[in-house]
Order: structure tokens, then sequence, then C-alpha cells
């Protein structure tokens, strides 16, 4: 028996299908039944990177936005204007990283050039040019650094907010995210406030 092709959805179907699953609780199997796809992808897509964090990311708003309602209105500007200046930083940290692992790739991409100096039969005749490869990749690693922390860090995030868990005593700034939103873990309390700042 031949196998059915597997249907190819739209972006504006899966997106449909993850609002439907994530709002309205439908089940992955009743939506791929609908969309005649396997339960089993409808299901992948939602524990994808972009998705997954929905949930918990939802929770921590609703309660931020309970616990906003507990301050009068100085706490909440001062949460708002903490909230501005953290996202500020995180954005100019994001742009300083990315610039870093530009330079760090021009840095590996001359050091690999050099290497057709080397004389192989005889490489401690090339000792200058050997210095040189290692100077380059020094500083190309130095270079990336700050891109390869921050990648590691919002995994780091990603995998707990995943996970359920809140990360408490810390300071966590979030770059990135949609209409300005920052996250912050009070360091007293340990709740998360995720707000959108105005930049008026």
């Amino acid at each position: 028996m031949a196998m059915r092709p597997k249907k190819e959805l739209t972006e504006a179907q899966w997106k449909d299908i993850v609002r439907r699953a994530i709002i309205d609780g439908v089940t992955p199997y009743a939506l791929g039944k609908e969309y005649g796809v396997p339960a089993s992808t409808i299901r992948s897509r939602l524990k994808g990177e972009k998705i997954a964090p929905i949930v918990p990311v939802a929770n921590q708003l609703a309660s931020a936005a309970t616990e906003m309602q507990k301050m009068d209105s100085f706490a909440q500007a001062l949460t708002f204007s903490l909230s501005h200046r953290l996202c500020n930083i995180s954005n100019d940290l994001a742009e300083i990283g990315e610039l870093g692992t530009g330079t760090g790739k021009t840095l590996f991409a001359i050091a690999a050039s050099q290497k057709l100096k080397i004389n192989i039969d005889d490489p401690m005749e090339s000792q200058e040019v050997l210095q040189a490869i290692g100077a380059l990749t020094e500083l190309g690693n130095k270079s990336a650094i700050i891109g390869r922390e921050m990648l590691n860090n919002n995994k780091a995030i990603m995998d707990r907010m995943t996970a359920g868990e809140n990360d408490k005593n810390k300071l966590v700034v979030i770059g990135g995210l949609p209409d300005n939103f920052a996250t912050i873990n009070d360091n007293d309390s340990g709740v998360t406030i995720s707000q959108p700042y105005s930049a008026m």
C-alpha cells in the first residue's frame, strides 16, 4: 500500500494550529485530523524553541500583572524605568556580541589564509607565520566571547522557562522580546516581572 504524501501546511495554517492548541486547548490529535497531518508533527512544532516558551512566559506575565497591581504608582514607575534601562543594556550587548562575532570570523579567515605560507617540511622556518596565526586565532576567540556567552545564557534561560523553573535571586535580562518586553527577577521577592516599557 502506497504511503500518502505528507501534506505541506502554510505558515498561516501552522499559526492557526498553534493558536488553537495553546489558547483553545484543542488536542494535537484533533488538529492533526482536521489539517491532515500527524499529531506527532504538531507536538514537535509545539515543543519548538519559538513556541515552547509561550505558556511559561504567559504564566509569568499573569503573575507579574498581579504583583504590579499590588504596587503603588511610584513602585510601578520605577519598575518600568528599570525595565527600560535593562532592555537598552541588553540590546547594546546584543549588538556588541554580533559585531564581535563578525570580527572573530574575519580574523579566523585571515589566520586560515596564512596557513598556506607554512613550510610543511620544516615548520620551524615558519615561526613568524605560526606566531601570527596563533595571535589571530586568540584575538578571534576573544572577539567572539560575548556572542557565545549570550547564546549560552539565553539557551539556559529558555531551558529553565520551558521547564517551568524560576531563577531567583538573580537579575536576568532577555533581549529581543517583542513589543519591548524586559524580564526582571527581583532579588528580594524572587518575582519575575515582564512588562512592556514605553520609550516616551
